[in-house]
């Protein structure tokens, strides 16, 4: 598969409902078993899971959510960081699937 042609983006907070509005929707289920199936179907649930995207606050648009973990104390330490404090590549673990392409 050429992975080129799927526009994966990084979940955008911006554009997200607030995490105090996120309620339970009555397809959630529905939803959530079809991806089962085909994470199961391409032996891909150990890989990859669900997360319900929401935002907390809001981001300027250089703005990041950075999740990074430090060993030595088995933390796991979420920052926000502007474009130019981000000094090594980093790689998203959260995606949102949009129509786009």
């Amino acid at each position: 598969m050429d992975l080129s042609k799927i526009f994966i983006a990084p979940a955008d907070p911006g554009s997200l409902e607030d995490v105090g509005d996120v309620h339970n929707d009555e397809l959630d289920d529905v939803v959530l078993e079809k991806i089962r199936k085909v994470l199961i179907d391409n032996n891909a649930e150990q890989r990859f899971g669900i997360a319900l995207l929401h935002r907390h606050f809001e981001l300027a648009s250089d703005e990041k959510v950075v999740e990074e973990f430090v060993p030595e104390t088995r933390n796991l330490v979420i920052t926000v960081k502007s474009d130019d404090e981000l000094t090594v590549p980093i790689t998203p673990s959260v995606v949102r699937f949009t129509k786009d392409q």
